[in-house]
């Protein structure tokens, strides 16, 4: 039952959630509430709620390293000229809060978040990935979970096309850019073998880890990847050329995955 809770499922084998505002260092919780307070004036009663998600929200982030991640719920679609604001904020937020590199802001709806549809994408994210930070919490209306390629699949759909929706070069740092694709590819790697580990790890180094095994000829690409993810730099190359190198395999892995689950 131990080996089971470590490994981030319950005695029952779902997925538990580490996520909670409680877990939010002092050191962060000014760039979160920060954040909120922004939000709230550039968009003023057209949020729903506020999720928050990655190392703040699991309460191991470290200053000057970690990003701000947050999930926002809106009450309808935004419209162009709403996304070109959100990113507009997110970028001076990140200006004005040191202790994080860079912010992120995730956008949905209401309507599309509570869709059938969403079952394995935003339902499972909400329930397993987040916790509501502010506005009335959606995820307790949503089932638990276990590891699924289902999952796998709603989280990495994008995956082929990745590299074209990256901001342009010059507008992020390549450090962190190569941060992100490695996260990316590490994470894509490791969501398809979890149903098979048995586990379902949020630290990349564990998730590295347990990738081993089922990539023998790709564990220096995960091994370059976690430098990447971790350092934002590596004498293996940068994540253009790690991308080439491990994505178009992982993207048969998923196609092959997805027609034996059709």
């Amino acid at each position: 039952m131990t080996d089971m809770i470590n490994q981030g499922l319950d005695p029952l084998g779902y997925i538990t959630n580490p996520y909670s505002a409680d877990h939010i260092q002092e050191e962060f919780k000014p760039v979160v509430a920060g954040a909120i307070a922004a939000l709230q004036v550039e968009f003023p009663n057209k949020i729903h709620s506020i999720y928050l998600y990655g190392s703040i929200g699991r309460g191991n982030a470290i200053v000057g390293q970690s990003d701000l991640d947050m999930s926002l719920v809106f009450h309808s679609p935004l419209t162009a000229q709403d996304a070109e604001q959100l990113m507009t904020l997110a970028i001076q937020l990140s200006g004005r809060f040191s202790t994080v590199t860079k912010i992120d802001f995730d956008p949905g709806h209401v309507e599309e978040v509570l869709d059938a549809q969403e079952t394995y994408r935003w339902h499972f994210w909400l329930k397993h990935c987040c916790c509501c930070v502010w506005g009335d919490d959606l995820s307790v209306g949503f089932a638990k979970h276990k590891p699924s390629v289902h999952i796998a699949h709603a989280l990495n759909e994008d995956l082929d096309g990745f590299m074209d929706r990256l901001p342009a070069k010059g507008l992020v740092a390549p450090d962190i850019a190569n941060k992100v694709v490695a996260k990316k590819l590490i994470r894509s790697a490791y969501y398809l073998i979890a149903p098979q580990d048995q586990s379902w790890y949020t630290d990349i180094h564990d998730c590295v880890h347990a990738a081993y095994p089922y990539y023998p000829a790709y564990r220096h690409e995960l091994e370059w990847a976690l430098q990447l993810a971790t350092q934002g730099v590596s004498t293996s190359g940068t994540c253009i050329e790690l991308f080439q190198a491990f994505a178009p395999h992982l993207i048969e892995c998923y196609q092959r995955q997805l027609s034996v689950n059709q």
